[in-house]
């Protein structure tokens, strides 16, 4: 019951995320959204949180989040990235290293190393933030 709310909860979040993608912040850019990743017959979804060490909307800064992967019995992950963006005027790039802990029902806990390419685009105010990532 619970992966099957989880996934729906994710794709709702992502097809309504106009709302739920916004800077909560003028200064510092706060975002919170949804990935969903579909490989192999396999769907992870995770719930991030992004934001700045700096006041400004680019640099460095770290992304939190908590996801499921289906397919695979209950198994939660926890990624968290160090990331760059550069750029300005909403168009940027961003370079994140990573670590995702996986949790798997009745296992200890696994980890894998994520670096992503990524393209970003973010409004200054608030909006819709979209962003298409490449993770070897």
């Amino acid at each position: 019951m619970f992966p099957r709310f989880f996934f729906l909860l994710t794709i709702c979040l992502c097809l309504y995320g106009g709302q739920l993608c916004a800077q909560v912040s003028d200064v510092r850019a706060h975002t919170v959204y949804a990935d969903v990743v579909a490989v192999g017959g396999l769907a992870v979804g995770t719930i991030n949180y992004d934001v700045r060490f700096e006041d400004r909307t680019h640099g460095l800064g770290v992304r939190l989040g908590v996801g499921l992967l289906s397919g695979s019995g209950k198994t939660l992950a926890f990624p968290l990235a160090i990331n760059a963006i550069f750029g300005e005027a909403g168009h940027t790039f961003e370079a994140a290293m990573g670590v995702t802990l996986f949790s798997r029902t009745g296992s200890k806990i696994g980890t894998a190393w994520v670096p992503s390419a990524a393209y970003r685009y973010q409004p200054f105010q608030s909006g819709l933030m979209l962003r298409a990532s490449l993770s070897p």
